[in-house]
């Protein structure tokens, strides 16, 4: 998740750079001495060092994770209700939504 926020991406990215280290192990294998296994590491290793890379660069620049329903769902609970903060709240209306809400002095 440090180089996509989206849900659909992340696995096609990993697949991809599952794929490419298997791959670019086989054929660096193939003119070599050593077996497949030491090529396909490193290049996963360096797969990962450049996704570290470019996750700290993505949340340096405020970049960050897709939140989450819960936390989504979460912040509509805090917001203000008639311009009044939902700290402020007692009551009916710090019960829910779905609660009634207090009647109003009338004028």
């Amino acid at each position: 998740m440090r180089v996509s926020a989206s849900p659909v991406m992340v696995p096609v990215l990993s697949v991809a750079f599952a794929v490419a280290s298997v791959v670019g192990g086989t054929l660096l294998s193939i003119g070599g001495t050593l077996p497949i296994s030491p090529y396909v590491t490193t290049i996963s290793f360096l797969i990962y060092v450049i996704c570290r890379v470019l996750g700290r660069g993505r949340t340096g620049r405020g970049w960050v994770r897709r939140a989450s329903a819960a936390t989504v769902l979460a912040d509509v609970d805090r917001m203000p209700i008639d311009g009044v903060p939902a700290s402020g709240l007692s009551g009916a209306r710090a019960a829910g939504p779905r609660a009634e809400a207090p009647e109003r002095p009338r004028k």
